[in-house]
């Protein structure tokens, strides 16, 4: 079961990144996974590896990943997620039935939810065109999870026990041609993304590795699940993100230039509401930026 569902989702060859918990590791071979056990690294170096089961594996990112689990170090891009929560599972089931959304594999995530990845048959040129064609798939299923637009995100593993329940593979249907999904896509023109805003700012590189932990692990997760992970507010981590950002000298423009990428809109949140905090950011007293980063 296990070698059927990561031969629909990954090539022979490739790394993945797998994790026991919620917390990401580096990646490792995948025909490491057809044994009994599994030895995990942290990103963080304070962290000692561990050996574990097979079966302690519950987490999967859907693309290959070589390193850490960021969405750059995809090394292909072939998955989509589409997870409902909000509803009861057979619910979940006939919604995405309603909308005939093709997929590859639907897993019972052992908790609340039904996770559908869709796996193309011919990997994306680009992360641009991965979160044009995420961001299009969560327009027309719009009950789905908005969190799910970026290509590091994590599938439940079936065969792993979640909190005494079995995360199970559901269905298992193979990988989706490019020409199928576009067809289904080109049904709902009217709910296609619009452009994404230029900033002016050419550079779209970061200096993770120049950033507080913090910061980057917020980024790596998506920043609302980061916030809500950790009791916070989305729109006051987004703030401390801007004035980081701020004190370090960039406008809010070359922030939001950088940051785009990382911004998630959803039904209660739009990119105007986003632009705003950058502003806002941009204009808070250089003494206060420290206590607002806290």
């Amino acid at each position: 079961m296990l070698r059927n569902f990561l031969s629909v989702l990954f090539d022979s060859g490739e790394e993945v990144c797998v994790s026991d918990s919620k917390y990401a590791n580096l990646s490792i071979p995948l025909d490491s996974l057809y044994e009994n056990s599994v030895t995990l690294v942290s990103p963080n170096p304070s962290v000692f590896p561990k050996k574990v089961g097979i079966r302690d594996i519950k987490l999967i990112a859907i693309n290959p990943i070589k390193g850490n689990r960021e969405d750059e170090n995809c090394t292909a891009l072939r998955t989509f997620l589409v997870e409902v929560d909000n509803m009861p599972l057979k619910d979940q089931y006939d919604y995405i039935q309603s909308l005939k959304m093709p997929y590859s594999v639907c897993v019972f995530s052992g908790g609340k939810s039904l996770h559908f990845g869709i796996t193309l048959a011919e990997d994306l040129n680009s992360l641009e065109t991965y979160k044009y064609l995420a961001t299009w798939i969560l327009n027309i299923a719009n009950k789905a999870d908005r969190n799910t637009k970026n290509p590091s995100r994590s599938i439940r593993v079936p065969g792993s026990i979640r909190d005494g329940r079995e995360q199970k593979l559901l269905e298992l249907k193979g990988r989706i041609p490019l020409e199928q999904l576009n067809a289904w896509l080109s049904e709902f023109q009217h709910l296609r993304p619009a452009p994404q805003k230029e900033y002016g700012v050419s550079s779209d590189k970061i200096g993770l590795d120049t950033l507080p932990i913090w910061l980057t692990t917020a980024l790596r997760e998506g920043v609302s699940s980061y916030a809500f992970s950790r009791g916070g507010g989305r729109n006051q981590t987004w703030f401390k993100i801007f004035c980081e950002f701020a004190k370090r000298g960039y406008s809010s423009e070359e922030s939001m230039s950088l940051l785009h990428k990382y911004f998630d809109e959803e039904k209660d949140f739009k990119r105007q509401e986003w632009e705003t905090i950058a502003k806002s950011a941009e204009k808070f007293k250089v003494g206060h930026y420290e206590q607002a980063i806290k």
